[in-house]
């Protein structure tokens, strides 16, 4: 058998991380066993349709390194790849399943059906079709058709029936009494098909094997089984249907992470300054674990080592220190020539490209103020321009402790701007707060008595002028150390300070403690 599976995302919205962590497993099966991958375009809701949706989600799937071998924009042997150019194959389909008894046309409309549905919930009943239309004579069909009636289709759903599968993720044996499930909708009046006709019908011409999706979606599932059923499909044809477990928003137990999370949108962290090697990393672990507990992997390991039976029936919950850890990880990994050119890259290609709506929706929230984000946006424009050579000395202080490329652009902005409005009633400062200005100008003169070139300068002459200082008003070395870089870097916290000051030089440092 080969393998194929496929990503059918619908036009209507867009896709956010957990899709791409989806999208993972049905890629890495069918790389890994020689098989096909296939990207459908699930466009036949025309209301919610959003024109540039599937643009953006075949854009940011791709981004990730995850390309399909058949799609709307590559054709394939099973083209068309949108459903709304394949109506004539959903008509066959239904009318076949008319035919054989697993399908009937209802021309109830939509009044009676919402009568019928406040009566089900006042009478506390289950909220179901009532099956009205499931009996009407042929006369009666023909008769509503000549008058113009419009009809939906719905599924046949046998009485006093077992309907069951196993699913191929969590491998339960699930079985449903065919009286609990309700005769869906699987062609509107429109005569477009919903999602439960369209989806069998084409994963069955496309030779689909393995069938991925939510969870929300197996409470439907006896409707497809009935339906690959009344198409004729043997058993062993039908596709192996498993669902995934839902990805849990650790600030709000219990609940699924929200589409509108910023920081989960497809992009969204591409944007922040994180890395998508370091990304998809994190998202290959969600609801998928090794049997060695390994945590690093490229893409191309992950798929030589996927196995579907090391899927976790557990829901997971989104951990973003976690994220921040693989992040870290993968910054450190790179070599500082490769690391500039990551962080300039991501500057030109996502942070600059981002309009100032999203940004302040990624930022804002996370303790950066209006103004902080125009000072950071400002120096990203200028880092494209300046000597490359500069900049490696900069952010070679930082790697070791970045969290992303926006905590590196922020790290190393007190190398362009001096400080203003100094907090200096930190707690960093409590001991010394009295003396705080006295040290000041001895740290003055201090870096006033080094020589020109800062370069040059040597980190035993500087240690020692700073705890001579801290001799003469009897007070620990470290708060000397802790006044010169609040003075000069405006924070309690920043990269090695004597080697920030080389690279500040000794005009701008005597400047800064000269204004400050």
């Amino acid at each position: 058998m080969i393998i194929r599976t496929r990503v059918a995302p619908s036009p209507t919205g867009y896709i956010h991380l957990g899709f791409i962590s989806r999208v993972l497993i049905s890629y890495a099966l069918s790389k890994k066993n020689n098989g096909q991958f296939i990207w459908r375009n699930e466009d036949t809701d025309r209301i919610r349709f959003i024109p540039d949706a599937l643009e953006f989600n075949m854009k940011w799937v791709r981004e990730f390194g995850l390309d399909w071998d058949e799609g709307p924009d590559k054709g394939g042997p099973y083209a068309p790849y949108s459903q709304s150019e394949r109506l004539p194959l959903y008509k066959e389909a239904y009318e076949k399943l008319i035919v054989n008894g697993y399908a009937y046309k209802c021309f109830c409309t939509k009044e009676r059906l919402d009568k019928l549905r406040v009566f089900q919930i006042a009478s506390k009943q289950q909220t179901k079709y009532d099956g009205l239309c499931r009996n009407l004579t042929q006369e009666e069909i023909e008769e509503n058709l000549k008058n113009n009636k419009p009809f939906t289709v719905r599924v046949k759903v046998p009485k006093n029936r077992k309907i069951e599968f196993t699913d191929a993720i969590t491998h339960n044996h699930i079985i449903w009494s065919s009286d609990d499930v309700d005769d869906y909708i699987i062609v509107k009046s429109d005569g477009i098909p919903t999602y439960h006709l369209a989806m069998v019908v084409d994963d069955i011409s496309m030779k689909i094997t393995h069938v991925f999706r939510g969870s929300e979606w197996i409470s439907t599932t006896p409707v497809h089984v009935l339906i690959y059923e009344g198409l004729g499909i043997d058993v062993e044809k039908v596709p192996l249907i498993g669902h995934f477990t839902v990805i849990l928003d650790p600030q709000n137990p219990g609940k699924k992470m929200s589409k509108r999370n910023n920081s989960f949108k497809a992009n969204g962290l591409l944007q922040k300054g994180y890395l998508k090697e370091a990304i998809l990393n994190y998202l290959m672990l969600l609801g998928w674990a090794p049997k060695d507990n390994r945590e690093l992997f490229t893409l191309n390991e992950y798929v030589d080592t996927f196995d579907l039976n090391g899927m976790q029936k557990a829901n997971p919950t989104w951990d973003y220190k976690k994220m921040d850890w693989f992040n870290g990880i993968y910054i450190r990994k790179l070599s500082i020539s490769d690391l500039v050119q990551e962080f300039l890259q991501w500057i030109s290609k996502y942070l600059l490209t981002t309009n100032q709506k999203e940004l302040e929706e990624y930022f804002i929230n996370e303790q950066f103020n209006t103004k902080d984000l125009k000072d950071n946006l400002n120096l990203a424009i200028k880092l494209l321009e300046i000597n490359k050579l500069e900049l490696k000395k900069q952010i070679t202080l930082v790697q070791e402790r970045a969290i992303n490329f926006w905590d590196i652009l922020t790290q190393i902005k007190f190398f362009y701007f001096e400080p203003v409005n100094i907090d200096f009633d930190i707690k960093q400062l409590k001991n010394i707060k009295e003396k705080l200005f006295e040290i000041k100008s001895d740290l003055f003169k201090l870096i006033n008595s080094m020589q020109e070139d800062s370069s040059q300068w040597r980190h035993d002459d500087w240690e020692k002028g700073i705890r001579d200082i801290g001799n003469s008003y009897n007070l620990k070395h470290g708060d000397i150390f802790m006044t010169l870089r609040v003075f000069v870097v405006g924070a309690p916290f920043s990269p090695p300070l004597f080697e920030s000051l080389q690279i500040i030089g000794k005009d701008e440092v005597i400047k800064r403690l000269k204004t400050s």
